[in-house]
């Protein structure tokens, strides 16, 4: 189990737990400055089904050098699991 994560968005506060998780999808840069993708790796193994892990080489944490690629994976990941939600 991971817990609980806050997530604070516009003066909101968020509980996030990994059984209120239906679906991950995890997109990481190998180069990221910012956050190991170690982290995300960390993540996934803790996931639940179903998940993904996309490791893009040598992308930084905002991912500019994969948006080709990470535009084709989102949007795949989201008519598999999310099917309706694109239009």
């Amino acid at each position: 189990m991971l817990g609980t994560a806050a997530i604070e968005v516009e003066d909101a506060k968020i509980d996030v737990r990994p059984t209120d998780v239906r679906r991950t999808l995890l997109v990481h840069g190998d180069r990221d400055p910012v956050l190991s993708h170690r982290s995300s790796e960390e993540v996934y193994r803790r996931a639940g089904e179903p998940r993904r892990l996309v490791v893009y080489e040598g992308a930084g944490h905002t991912l500019d050098e994969a948006a080709g690629s990470l535009y084709v994976e989102v949007k795949a990941w989201l008519l598999k699991h999310l099917p309706g939600t694109l239009v």
